[in-house]
């Protein structure tokens, strides 16, 4: 269901973002999360703004780094490579991030995570294999359909 959704996510972004700049594009998505994140905190009266450096340096650094230029990368893939390539090199990202947190921090890798990503790397090669049997849906004929 993830590469489902997840397909849909980039095909739905390559077809309502083309010919927006990546940072624009980042710049909307942020500005409706802001907005959407602090009506939901109010409906809800759980909005505080009581935060100590332990908590604002970590958010800071996550918004920064994985976040923004996460984003701001797979936007400009988007650009550059388009949905097809772009989904299937951002599917690997939940792999790269298992092994970076093994070599950089030590954690434990799981039966669990294991089959996981064997099922990621199992979906991208069913995808490839889709490709060269000439089954692959271009973007074009994406838009063509949801005209």
């Amino acid at each position: 269901m993830t590469a489902i959704f997840f397909s849909i996510y980039i095909v739905g972004n390559k077809i309502i973002l083309d010919g927006v700049e990546p940072i624009v594009s980042l710049a909307y998505m942020a500005a409706f999360s802001v907005v959407f994140f602090t009506l939901k905190s109010l409906w809800e009266g759980t909005l505080s703004f009581q935060y100590s450096s332990v908590d604002v340096v970590p958010a800071v650094l996550l918004a920064i780094i994985p976040t923004l230029i996460g984003i701001i990368a797979l936007f400009k893939a988007l650009e550059i490579l388009g949905a097809s390539k772009s989904a299937i090199i951002s599917s690997f990202e939940p792999v790269v991030t298992l092994l970076l947190a093994y070599v950089l921090t030590g954690d434990r890798i799981t039966l669990v995570q294991l089959v996981g990503g064997a099922f990621i790397l199992s979906s991208v090669f069913i995808v490839q294999m889709g490709r060269v049997s000439g089954v692959d849906v271009s973007v074009e004929q994406t838009q063509v359909l949801a005209e």
